[in-house]
């Protein structure tokens, strides 16, 4: 369920949720910026293992400092004028800093 990557578009999140979604199997969307809007990545996948890789892989790909976060998500097929994803929770972010160390904050899995 990749999205894909590329220069990062600034988005808006339609609608977010402080409460976890009650669903059996959640999505979980990451995202990787650079802080200066010049390089990026996103994505959702249904593991937040795999999530956490992609996150922490575009992050290590990046030439400097960089910041990124997991959100819980739930996919909303009746948002106009075309389906997008409705966000919860933040479950872990990440940020690179120049030094390429990255600190993690939340759920390490």
């Amino acid at each position: 369920m990749e999205l894909g990557t590329g220069p990062f578009l600034q988005v808006p999140a339609v609608m977010t949720s402080h409460i976890p979604f009650d669903t059996e199997e959640p999505l979980w969307t990451w995202r990787a910026d650079s802080g200066d809007g010049t390089r990026g990545a996103y994505g959702v996948t249904n593991m937040l293992a795999v999530a956490r890789e992609r996150l922490l892989d575009a992050l290590r790909a990046m030439p400097g400092a960089g910041m990124g976060a997991i959100r819980q998500a739930q996919l909303d097929i009746t948002l106009r004028p075309y389906p997008g994803y409705v966000h919860g929770v933040t479950v872990m972010t990440a940020e690179r800093h120049l030094t390429g160390q990255i600190m993690i904050r939340g759920r390490l899995l």
